[in-house]
């Protein structure tokens, strides 16, 4: 059993996701979590008793990569390597979700966050509208966040997952206008990519710390006729994530 499990794990260590953990590198210190100032945009506490307010981690995470990749003047091949950590990321970040978060009021969110998502990464469109036309070249970094917000709030009466999007990029766009207040109007574009990439990097970094615990709860499945491959998902799991668990409880000084 162990020579096997070892098997498992090889094989899956294989398939590390390298640009989330690219991502990740230097970026552990949960800034982007607690790092709007004043804001209100945090990564939700598991377990608590009403889950019916807390922030989708997916969400937050695609509403934030929209922003950051409409931002002009980033060169593509940039673009592209946050779209591919992005990618990797919420593979696992919806593993957790899902794990932890059942209530139809998250499952809703969770299901709007991947439908935004394709939208986001393989049309660079957020709710129909083209990113570039969001961001036009003559913006800067506070007017950017504007133009995101007044569209927000332009559909936040639409019903179903345009509103639970359009909600996401009002709440996001104004924590962050309001946390960063003035420092916002003499920031460059680039900077403003920075701190999206950081913030992405370190809610992604606080959503993950949860990985050990969905690895444990695979493996003690109560159902008998599901235990071996629930265990054999855990081993998988624990291979491609190894990496990443190991920087998480060990960052970069």
């Amino acid at each position: 059993m162990t020579k096997s499990v070892n098997l498992v794990i090889r094989k899956a260590e294989k398939q590390q996701p390298k640009n989330l953990l690219k991502l990740l590198e230097g970026c552990i210190s949960f800034k982007g979590v607690g790092g709007y100032g004043n804001g209100s945009l945090h990564v939700p506490v598991l377990h608590t008793e009403d889950d019916h307010d807390l922030t989708c981690w997916s969400l937050t995470l695609v509403t934030l990569t929209a922003i950051a990749i409409s931002i002009p003047d980033v060169s593509k091949k940039v673009i592209d390597r946050l779209l591919s950590s992005v990618s990797e990321s919420l593979v696992y970040v919806t593993l957790v979700e899902e794990t932890f978060n059942s209530s139809d009021d998250y499952v809703s969110k969770q299901k709007a966050a991947k439908a935004l998502w394709l939208e986001v990464e393989l049309c660079h469109k957020w709710l129909g509208n083209e990113l570039t036309k969001l961001a036009p070249q003559v913006q800067t970094a506070k007017q950017i966040l504007e133009s995101f917000r007044d569209a927000a709030e332009n559909m936040r009466t639409e019903v179903g997952s345009l509103n639970i999007c359009a909600e996401s990029m009002y709440h996001t766009t104004k924590t962050i206008l309001f946390s960063y207040g003035a420092t916002v109007d003499k920031a460059s574009r680039e900077e403003l990519f920075g701190e999206l990439s950081s913030m992405i990097a370190d809610i992604s970094a606080a959503c993950l710390t949860n990985l050990p615990r969905v690895i444990a709860m695979k493996c003690h499945t109560d159902v008998i006729e599901k235990r071996e491959e629930s265990v054999h998902a855990a081993t998988e799991l624990l291979g491609e994530t190894m990496q990443i668990i190991n920087t998480l409880q060990d960052p970069p000084s």
